[in-house]
């Protein structure tokens, strides 16, 4: 049985995660501040187990610097799976570096973003986070992709 390629909708879909990315980066600092703490109020009860866990090995964090890196992570993990999928037509040993590295020039794009953006600043460590975050939906994906690999072969 043969399938579509999607080609332009997969296409449409890393746009789509690409404006999303890149929009929030072009809100000013007290907006998206107010965002984060939107989330984090939302997220409390997980956030206050975090820190108690956390707090029996001597840590503690900033709960709203916690938020924004989870977001940073959070949204480069979905940019990481949609570019890989974007991809597909391509043998999985150029899809996955070319993934990465598409989600890595985004990411530096993304910071570099944040210079245009009131109260805002780049940072190389947002960086190696959102790049973590794409490393982490590429891996999820190809083992998604492999485990379908395996049962497809199995049933032919």
């Amino acid at each position: 049985m043969k399938t579509k390629n999607h080609l332009g909708l997969r296409a449409v879909l890393v746009a789509l995660a690409l404006l999303f990315i890149w929009g929030n980066s072009l809100l000013p600092a007290d907006l998206s501040g107010s965002e984060s703490e939107f989330i984090r109020r939302a997220l409390g009860p997980l956030i206050t187990q975090l820190r108690l866990l956390f707090g029996h090995f001597g840590y503690t964090f900033d709960e709203s610097f916690l938020v924004r890196k989870l977001a940073h992570f959070s949204e480069f993990c979905v940019l990481g799976i949609l570019s890989t999928i974007l991809f597909f037509p391509m043998k999985l040993r150029f899809r996955m570096p070319l993934a990465a590295c598409f989600c890595l020039l985004a990411a530096s794009l993304d910071e570099s973003i944040q210079r245009f953006s009131s109260g805002r600043s780049p940072a190389v460590r947002d960086v190696v986070i959102d790049l973590c975050g794409a490393i982490l939906g590429i891996a999820v994906t190809a083992i998604f992709s492999a485990i379908a690999g395996l049962i497809r072969s199995r049933r032919s």
